[in-house]
């Protein structure tokens, strides 16, 4: 009888799929739900990531597709997999999180046709039409322009697929720190692709070293490991601000291969990163507020923002775009005088009448909660 029981909760789990909300927002048995990922990894390193507050792992190939998800569903975590015939048989398995139907821009050689790209989700759909279908653009010529590429393509991908996502790292992959905010135009640009339809995952580097880009020129650029702490906190919640649904984070290195070679410091950010959008996923899965809140930079650089409102209190998200120091004039509708504000669950500030003011250290984060006037 318990075996019975068992068996039968298993399958209602297994029937609880992803789902796409109105806000663009991952749904999860029906409950908000931020993926927070790790770009291909084995079995073997699961409790390993579990540990920093991720919650999804994308398979690496070894050793079996089943082993990955099982290992994955004994930690409570999910688990993305590439649709082949050698996984396709695991549809129905409860820690599938959605299908990779692939990168259709990977490579000068690889680039996927469009109407080619339509055949292959076509078909993971028939096959699987409970599940998602997730196109990684991992070539980045929609952003840079280097490729001999036609951009029209990325809406004609997005057109077919469920769920978009790129990675962009600019300065272990392309050398260049200054292009940092960047990160915030990938998701801009996807956004536009697919006419701000479909949820985005936005990697972003945690990798201390990738082939492009030597130790000694990172040295030079002084960046020996790659980004640091605030610049990786920054690029993952300028991702968030400006719309990314899930984020995910490229961790490996080759020679020696290394599953994770991001530094102690980038580690720390990032469970510090993720225990706080666990918390805070219900505010960020919410409907953006427009037109509530306006912000008048003192210093002339660039902050940008996303406004939420979530049982009764407002949140603004707040990014510094620039590696300056910058000091904001947050002005509220129906902020009251001495309202109590709390900035990053730890420093409290005081309103005056109808606004706020802060300041930020450069590609700072600041997230304020306001008790909304009643």
């Amino acid at each position: 009888m318990c075996v019975f029981f068992l068996s039968l909760a298993l399958l209602q789990f297994a029937a609880a799929k992803v789902q796409i909300g109105k806000n663009r927002e991952f749904l999860l048995e029906g409950k908000p739900f931020i993926p927070l990922l790790v770009w291909v990894q084995p079995p073997k390193m699961i409790s390993y990531w579990k540990d920093l507050g991720v919650n999804t792992l994308v398979w690496s190939g070894d050793p079996t597709a089943k082993d990955f998800l099982d290992g994955l569903g004994e930690q409570g975590m999910h688990g993305i997999l590439e649709y082949k015939d050698k996984t396709s048989d695991l549809k129905g398995h409860p820690a599938l999180l959605f299908w990779l139907a692939g990168s259709p821009d990977h490579g000068r050689e690889n680039i996927i046709p469009p109407e080619q790209w339509k055949e292959r989700c076509d078909k993971i759909k028939k096959e699987d039409p409970d599940n998602k279908t997730f196109a990684y653009f991992a070539n980045f010529g929609f952003l840079q322009g280097i490729e001999k590429f036609d951009r029209s393509n990325y809406a004609k991908y997005s057109e077919n697929t469920d769920i978009l996502g790129f990675s962009f790292y600019p300065i272990t992959t392309w050398g260049r720190p200054e292009w940092i905010p960047r990160t915030a135009e990938s998701v801009d640009l996807i956004k536009g692709y697919s006419n701000n339809s479909k949820p985005i995952v936005a990697f972003v580097e945690a990798t201390s070293i990738l082939p492009n880009i030597s130790r000694e020129k990172l040295k030079e650029l002084g960046h020996p490991d790659g980004a640091k702490d605030f610049e990786f906190t920054n690029m993952v919640w300028q991702a968030l601000v400006h719309g990314a649904g899930a984020i995910g984070y490229f961790t490996v290195s080759w020679g020696p291969w290394r599953w994770d070679s991001s530094t102690a410091e980038i580690k720390k950010a990032m469970k510090t990163n993720n225990e706080l959008i666990t918390k805070l996923t219900p505010v960020l899965c919410a409907a953006e507020v427009a037109g509530k809140v306006e912000k008048k930079e003192q210093n002339g650089g660039q902050v940008d923002i996303l406004v939420k409102e979530f049982e009764g209190k407002s949140y603004i998200f707040a990014v510094n775009m620039k590696n300056n120091g910058e000091k904001v004039r947050f002005a509220v509708s129906g902020l009251k005088k001495n309202t109590k504000i709390t900035a990053n669950e730890n420093r409290e500030l005081s309103s005056e009448e109808g606004y706020f003011e802060d300041t930020f250290a450069g590609y700072g984060v600041n997230i304020y909660t306001i008790q909304d006037s009643k």
